[in-house]
């Protein structure tokens, strides 16, 4: 398909800010999100903690869910630009923090509330608001290219963070980590993450409460789906995330075969969040969403079923149709907000949606967890949440949007 003049424009005004969003969303939230692991062994080894304690990661990552709504709103009243320097500024600030901790449990929790606060803000919620306006007939894509910006931090540095632990110690790590958002990631956001208003939005003195807008379109039917759709597809996505070497370990798999099909598994998150966000601009929304949801609803129902000892290569594309789902769910959530509810409560029902999905895939991780603790297996846990993701494929299905002007 040949571009239009229109969409060849687009991308000829907008590719700036379209950059700055992906290295915000690459090094802001997500970044600490994909970096506190490697933090819990040499922080034990220096405090004599319990993993437990140091697990800061998942309780940033449960605390955080509750403020994606407040950043949302916030995002839409004083624009993405502004909340998004503050985020990285306030995480930079954090990373500081916990390179001078002194050995106080206290101290950390009071930490882990601080950074739950604060990291919304440099999160996708917030810097994919700036790009809508500037691609109105590549939402999809430039929505997508965003997020790419998580999975290539996660592949370039958080690979760079590990070596700076293993040379200069984990103090370091997190000065670097600080240095990373200070010098490469708040300049370029100050540079060319400018913002222009909507076509649908008022000036800034004549704009609506978000909240408002959002109980009226807490009113439309549509709403509703999305909720139950996107939270029903989250719990297969959050069980396999956060138990996938184990589950491939339970078919049999070494646990080197299992460490590569981690790694697929990640890299077709990347893959699956970019092929959907351009055919999302190409082909119908609700067909392009139930061919992506029903795939990783087959993989999931594929692994449940297969035996322990099937080949390698049938167990890997069975997880690999699951990551390509869970890459395509994070377009859907944004391009279906911004089609149906227009740019003004973008970043709100952004936010409403992130914190449905991020309880979802918490709860689908306890329920992977104690499935397997109860039975010995995964099978069962794997086949209820496949079907509830078909489910989710039908009813999101029944979004019909049309083409933004």
């Amino acid at each position: 398909m040949v571009a239009s003049p229109s969409q060849t424009s687009e991308w000829r005004e907008g590719w700036r800010p379209l950059a700055a969003a992906a290295v915000g969303i690459g090094t802001g939230y997500n970044l600490f999100m994909y970096t506190a692991g490697l933090f819990i062994l040499p922080m034990q080894a220096e405090f004599g903690w319990s993993r437990s304690e140091l697990a800061f990661g998942p309780m940033v990552g449960l605390i955080a869910a509750f403020f994606m709504p407040m950043t949302g709103w916030l995002t839409d009243r004083v624009g993405a630009r502004r909340l998004g320097m503050i985020g990285l500024a306030a995480m930079a600030a954090c990373y500081v923090g916990l390179a001078l901790a002194p050995p106080s449990n206290g101290f950390f929790l009071a930490m882990v509330l601080v950074i739950a606060v604060v990291s919304p803000l440099s999160s996708p919620v917030s810097f994919t608001r700036g790009v809508l306006p500037y691609f109105r007939r590549n939402t999809g894509a430039a929505v997508a290219i965003a997020m790419t910006g998580i999975s290539v931090a996660g592949f370039v540095l958080v690979p760079l963070v590990g070596l700076v632990i293993a040379d200069f110690g984990w103090r370091q790590a997190y000065y670097a980590l600080a240095a990373t958002l200070l010098v490469l990631a708040l300049p370029i956001i100050f540079a060319w993450f400018s913002e222009k208003p909507g076509n649908d939005e008022l000036p800034a003195a004549r704009r609506g409460n978000p909240l408002a807008e959002l109980n009226g379109a807490a009113r439309d039917g549509r709403f509703w789906i999305m909720v139950v759709g996107f939270g029903a597809a989250s719990l297969l996505l959050g069980g396999v995330l956060s138990q996938t070497q184990p589950l491939l370990v339970s078919h049999g798999l070494s646990l080197l075969a299992a460490t590569a099909l981690v790694t697929a598994y990640t890299v077709t998150i990347g893959i699956g969040r970019l092929c959907a966000g351009f055919m999302l601009d190409r082909f119908h929304p609700h067909l392009v969403v139930r061919v992506c949801l029903l795939l990783a609803a087959l993989g999931g129902l594929g692994v449940a079923l297969m035996p322990d000892d099937a080949p390698i290569a049938l167990i890997a594309l069975c997880i690999m149709l699951i990551g390509f789902g869970h890459g395509a769910e994070s377009d859907f959530i944004v391009f279906f907000s911004v089609r149906i509810f227009g740019e003004k409560i973008a970043s709100t029902l952004f936010g409403v949606m992130a914190f449905v999905i991020s309880i979802g895939m918490a709860v689908g991780g306890l329920i992977f967890a104690q499935v397997y603790d109860h039975t010995g297996s995964y099978r069962l846990a794997l086949g209820g949440t496949a079907a509830l993701m078909a489910v989710a494929a039908v009813l999101i299905g029944r979004l019909h949007v049309t083409q933004r002007t």
